[in-house]
């Protein structure tokens, strides 16, 4: 799964499978990071929330990861200022936090 920004939207691509499931910008009501023990490894999640209550799910093992890390705040006005930090440092029985929600 490869993950995919540009200006309009959040994509998640799997050629294997050939799908695209994506969100545009405009449409992320809230976004949470939170990480997961997967016995080998821990991985890191950021979830964006559409107001409905579904979602799109990304995770640090996703191609494309780090892009989205670093490039998000053009995206999104994040609310949290050490978000970055913050993820990192989470544990996975903090239960994570939210860093963005629509006002």
């Amino acid at each position: 799964m490869k993950i995919l920004i540009n200006d309009e939207r959040l994509s998640l691509v799997d050629n294997e499978a050939g799908r695209d499931i994506w969100m545009k910008w405009d449409d992320v009501y809230a976004i949470h990071y939170y990480k997961l023990d997967c016995i080998t490894e821990i991985i890191t999640c950021l979830e964006f929330d559409y107001e409905n209550g579904e979602y799109l799910e990304v995770n640090s093992t996703n191609e494309g990861w780090e892009d989205l890390i670093q490039h998000l705040h053009k995206h999104i006005s994040i609310q949290q200022e050490n978000w970055r930090l913050n993820m990192l440092n989470c544990q996975p029985d903090d239960g994570g936090d939210t860093i963005y929600r629509r006002m």
